[in-house]
């Protein structure tokens, strides 16, 4: 059996990126469901990377998670956005 790798928490610069198709409000939108998670989300931290046709959209940014449970619950609301097609 292989070892998972663990997450120690808090865990400060944790990564996220969020796979999307290009949207006008698409930034505003991912922020808006990070900010209901992490409360001390610093939105400097926060870029993107178009795809070469301009389809879609790479969000990446950094947070501290706290607890599975609120990575969790994040990926769920992040996956629920319409355009949203990954989450990692």
């Amino acid at each position: 059996m292989e070892d998972t790798p663990s997450i120690v928490f808090p865990c400060a610069s944790y990564p996220l990126k969020v796979i999307s198709h290009s949207a006008p409000e698409l930034v505003q939108r991912v922020v808006e469901v990070v900010r209901i998670h992490v409360d001390d989300f610093d939105e400097q931290t926060l870029s993107l990377q178009p795809s070469r046709a301009g389809n879609y959209t790479s969000v990446r940014l950094l947070i501290t998670a706290r607890s599975e449970g609120q990575l969790r619950a994040l990926h769920g609301d992040l996956m629920a956005l319409p355009e949203v097609k990954l989450v990692l």
